[in-house]
C-alpha cells in the first residue's frame, strides 16, 4: 500500500505541475476526471429591506487547487473500484442468482447464510476482473500518460520509464519532471500474477 500511495502522490505532483486533471476508467464503464479548483467567498445583500449577507462558495476555474488534488487521488480512486467491485457483484448475483435478498454498505455485504459461499465467489471474481485479468494499474498510468500526450502534443512529451523522468518541450524550454515509476507496485515484464498472500482472493 505504501508503494501505491507513493505513486498516486507522484501522479498528483505532475498533475499539479502540468496543472491537467487525473483521468480514470472504471471496469463498469464510468470514466472518472478528477480536477480541484479552487473556491472564492463572494459577499452579496440580496435584499434592499435588511442588512443580511449571504456568502457563496464560487469555483475559480482559472486556479487549481493543488493541495486538495493531491490529498484526495488515494481516497477517491480506491472508494472508485470499491464501488465498481460493488456493481459487478450486484450484476452477477442476480444474474446467478434467484434471490433478492442482498444488503450493502459500501465494501461490506449481507446475504442469506445459504448464499455466502456464493457471494465469495462473486467478491474473488470482481476482484480479479478489476486487479489480475485487465492490469487495471498499467491502464491507469497509460491513461495518466495520454492525458499529458493530448494537452501538450505527442512530439513535445518525452518518457524516460528507466530514469523515471518525463520532459516536455515548450517554446523557450524544456521542463523535466520526475515521473513517478508504475514498475515499483507491479512488474510489467511478467503475466504472471502472484496471488498467495491475498486475503480477498484466497481466503
Amino acid at each position: 500500500m505504501t508503494a501505491l500511495a507513493e505513486y498516486l502522490k507522484g501522479v498528483a505532483n505532475v498533475a499539479n505541475k502540468l496543472e491537467i486533471m487525473i483521468p480514470w476508467y472504471l471496469p463498469t464503464g464510468s470514466i472518472v476526471n478528477q480536477q480541484y479548483y479552487k473556491t472564492e467567498t463572494i459577499k452579496i445583500k440580496p435584499f434592499a429591506y435588511t442588512k443580511n449577507i449571504v456568502n457563496l462558495s464560487v469555483l475559480n476555474k482559472t486556479k487549481f487547487n493543488k493541495n486538495k488534488q493531491k490529498i484526495a487521488l488515494m481516497p477517491n480512486f480506491l472508494h472508485s473500484l470499491d464501488a465498481a467491485s460493488l456493481c459487478l457483484v450486484i450484476v452477477n448475483y442476480f444474474k446467478l442468482i434467484d434471490n433478492i435478498n442482498f444488503y450493502s454498505i459500501h465494501d461490506c455485504f449481507a446475504v442469506p447464510c445459504n448464499k455466502v459461499s456464493h457471494l465469495i465467489g462473486l467478491l474473488r471474481s470482481a476482484y480479479c476482473i478489476i486487479y489480475t485479468e485487465s492490469k487495471y494499474l498499467i491502464e491507469f498510468d497509460d491513461n495518466f500518460k495520454n492525458t499529458i500526450i493530448k494537452s501538450y502534443g505527442e512530439s513535445a512529451v518525452t518518457f524516460d520509464n528507466k530514469k523515471g523522468k518525463l520532459t516536455i518541450k515548450l517554446k523557450n524550454e524544456n521542463i523535466t519532471f520526475k515521473y513517478p515509476s508504475i514498475n515499483k507496485i507491479i512488474d510489467i515484464g511478467t503475466t504472471n500474477t502472484n496471488l498467495i498472500n491475498s486475503n480477498y482472493l484466497i481466503h
